[in-house]
């Protein structure tokens, strides 16, 4: 039963997202961590993203039990009841909010809030309707790494939506990968992802697409911000070398082509991760 709770909040997206949050916080912090803060907004913005997480399996409860990858989660294999998965749900993330709101700050406190409203609401109700779903997905999934940096400065800025177009654009070949490699799935699953509605070759051609953007927004926080070097050389290198290969290997097996790509996106998010953490702790 304790494991079904936990398996229940997407512990690897949990994960991920923390990442980026942590990356967004220590960048925000220029060198001066305050310990107690840190890891009180890590915990909150966990909640939150872990309830939303929950909400968004009691939501797609159905299509999970039409797909290979998700049929043994826990709603469709009935390990928890739907109603106390909804509560649970419900729980971390008002409680996640609160202490956003009173420990951290309202804006930190609104970004979670509004993520969780674009990623169970908008997202879930798109994502069946429109291939447009995967871009509104990348809106929820970039406000992670803008709720680690709000935490410590408290406002937006012009460094915030540099983070933030970063994520969504590196969010776009990442989950496009996904969706060449499991089209199967979504097409039984009746999801429109771009790879049902269209042929493999459009996909891929899109994904080059989002490289190219994504080598040309990877300088942004270096241009308009404070990042140093630490970030920009290997975020930069990180980045281009992905495009380099999707290139190399364009005329592969779609889905080895896919299935690669999805492995390099990996590595490029925590090379963008801890260079930028470093970017902002030593300099």
């Amino acid at each position: 039963m304790n494991n079904a709770y936990y398996q229940l909040i997407k512990p690897g997206i949990v994960r991920a997202n923390i990442i980026t949050a942590i990356a967004g916080y220590l960048f925000a912090s220029k060198g001066d961590v305050q310990l107690g803060s840190f890891l009180l907004a890590m915990f909150a913005i966990g909640m939150v993203i872990a309830g939303g997480c929950v909400l968004n399996n009691v939501l797609d409860e159905r299509i999970d039990a039409l797909m290979e990858r998700t049929k043994n989660r826990v709603l469709p294999a009935k390990r928890l009841p739907k109603g106390e998965a909804l509560i649970y749900g419900l729980l971390l993330v008002i409680n996640g909010s609160i202490l956003l709101l009173l420990f951290i700050n309202t804006i930190t406190f609104l970004l979670g809030l509004a993520s969780v409203l674009l990623y169970v609401a908008l997202y879930g109700w798109v994502k069946r309707r429109s291939p447009l779903g995967t871009e509104v997905g990348t809106l929820p999934g970039a406000a992670s790494i803008v709720a680690g940096y709000t935490a410590v400065t408290g406002q937006l800025d012009v460094t915030a939506a540099t983070l933030f177009i970063f994520m969504v654009v590196w969010q776009m070949p990442h989950f496009l990968a996904i969706a060449i490699f499991r089209k199967e799935e979504y097409k039984r699953a009746k999801i429109p992802v771009l790879s049902v509605v269209a042929d493999n070759e459009v996909v891929k051609r899109r994904i080059l697409v989002y490289l190219v953007l994504l080598c040309i927004v990877a300088p942004l926080p270096y241009m308009f911000s404070y990042a140093s070097l630490l970030y920009l050389l290997p975020t930069l290198a990180a980045t281009l070398y992905w495009l380099y290969q999707a290139i190399a290997t364009f005329r592969k097996d779609s889905v080895k082509w896919a299935r690669s790509n999805f492995g390099i996106s990996l590595v490029v998010l925590m090379v963008f991760s801890v260079s930028l953490s470093l970017s902002g702790l030593l300099t």
